[in-house]
């Protein structure tokens, strides 16, 4: 059987809509984005038609956009096997070739990543974090009276305080990896491009803002969860990214996975809240979750 690599995203605009839209509606609707990235076989063909498919590196000079094939599937990749059956089929990504066309990014846009926590000082990165500027890191001080202390860039919901880690030996990388994906920045000629990274020119990205929520091995409750969620609707944010997921029935517990629900009964008793709001996740998930990030370590964004 022959492999394509085709991505069944969904189209991903909403990134690009202007930041008044959001405001009206941050209160009371969340953005959850899904995971980005599926095989599947020959037999079943990207029902989505490109208007265009363009060399990347026309967009922007970065050598790693050439492999951000979800972005731009030109349909001739330098991964491409064809010998091995292994092809791309043109125009299975994102789109974002003609987004692009209409808006790079909107620094007036924050997008709170509730993951590992995201690491700010990263050289990709850096420019599009979202700064509180009324607060300093290590002042014990709640400067502008939100109730968190020296929350510059977030807050770690993990261990009830303003510093946002990501080295411990059980981190995977995960939250620098998908903040990455969002806003690393665009035209500086450095790792990956974002998909809402800016033009190439100064502060034109939209904003990252860390909400960490997991930490190692360790993971918040539902309340510090839902606090999370909270903190960066009253803080600006209007997008969160929560890149969660869930291990199939099918998991192995030898190699370190939790078997996930094969029934609606099981899904029923395992996750409930699951089954009567979606946004929620039961504390059982996570715990899978971190074991399917042990396994697969994301140490680089875009990788």
């Amino acid at each position: 059987m022959k492999i394509r690599i085709c991505s069944r995203l969904p189209t991903v605009s909403v990134v690009w809509e202007r930041s008044r839209r959001y405001r009206e509606t941050a209160a009371s609707n969340v953005l959850i984005t899904p995971e980005t990235t599926v095989l599947t076989s020959a037999k079943q063909p990207c029902n989505r038609k490109r208007l265009h498919a363009r060399q990347p590196t026309a967009l922007f000079q970065i050598r790693g956009l050439q492999f951000q094939w979800h972005y731009n599937n030109t349909g001739t990749n330098p991964f491409d096997n064809p010998e091995n059956g292994a092809e791309s089929i043109a125009g299975c990504d994102v789109g974002c070739v003609e987004a692009w066309a209409k808006c790079k990014g909107d620094p007036s846009i924050i997008v709170a990543v509730l993951d590992e926590g995201v690491m700010y000082t990263h050289p990709d990165l850096k420019d599009n974090i979202w700064v509180n500027e009324q607060e300093n890191l290590y002042s014990d001080e709640d400067n502008d009276g939100n109730g968190y202390k020296d929350d510059r860039y977030g807050y770690n919901f993990v261990t009830n305080s303003a510093i946002i880690s990501w080295t411990d030996t059980y981190d995977t990388g995960h939250g620098t990896h998908v903040a990455g994906s969002i806003a690393a920045v665009n035209g500086n000629g450095k790792g990956v491009c974002g998909i809402a990274g800016g033009d190439g020119t100064a502060n034109s990205g939209v904003k990252i803002m860390s909400c960490q929520v997991f930490a190692g091995q360790g993971g918040v409750t539902l309340s510090a969860e839902a606090q999370a969620i909270k903190y960066a609707a009253d803080n600006g944010a209007v997008i969160l990214q929560c890149s969660w997921g869930y291990n199939s029935a099918d998991a192995n517990a030898i190699d370190g996975f939790v078997p996930g629900p094969a029934t609606e009964a099981e899904w029923t008793k395992l996750y409930p809240l699951e089954k009567r709001s979606p946004g929620l996740l039961h504390q059982q998930r996570r715990f899978s979750e971190r074991s399917h990030r042990r396994r697969y370590r994301h140490l680089c964004i875009g990788q």
